[in-house]
């Protein structure tokens, strides 16, 4: 898990003003062999450059991934 954490930390590296401190990340197994998949979901707050009114100026952003083990 902790080889994950870096690769996510690794790509969000790249934003602006970026806080590894700010990223929260869950991974987990789903389902057994030989069908078993690993699903991550990273959030990481977002901030608009200009307030919308409205719409809240910050707001979390996640992303859920799921993929195929292999061996």
């Amino acid at each position: 898990m902790q080889e994950c954490r870096q690769r996510v930390e690794a790509e969000l590296s790249t934003l602006p003003g970026f806080n590894s401190e700010q990223v929260q990340m869950e991974v987990s197994y789903i389902g057994s062999p030989p069908e078993d998949r690993i699903e991550v979901v990273v959030t990481y707050p977002f901030e608009t450059v200009v307030n919308w009114g409205i719409l809240n100026r910050t707001t979390q952003v996640t992303r859920r991934c799921s993929l195929p083990m292999i061996r």
